[in-house]
């Protein structure tokens, strides 16, 4: 599933994962936002991909920091922990919750 991807998340994505203006990587970001977003839209937690919340904007750059870049292992476990944990909280919030 591809999900409608902005030129400003993908910008906001991009400065905070790799700290470049580059769009060498452009693709594989667009991947894990993608992924991202089907995680979030198969727990039923509800967001406008046309205009992303702050929070869900956070759980994407989390979730993408956690699997693209740097080799350090426990920066992106950490990145990785800290997504399961924003997560979990949008998945509680009410305002968040798709009606099924």
């Amino acid at each position: 599933m591809a999900f409608n991807i902005s030129e400003s998340l993908l910008e906001r994505v991009r400065t905070a994962a790799t700290r470049a203006k580059s769009r060498a990587y452009d693709d594989e970001i667009k991947t894990y936002i993608n992924a991202c977003l089907y995680d979030l839209d198969r727990l039923n937690i509800l967001f406008d991909e046309d205009d992303l919340e702050d929070e869900i904007v956070v759980a994407v750059i989390t979730y993408v920091k956690s699997k693209f870049g740097t080799t350090d292992a426990s920066y992106k476990e950490s990145m990785a922990k800290t997504y399961e944990d924003l997560r979990q909280i949008l998945m509680t919030d009410k305002s968040h919750k798709k009606v099924t």
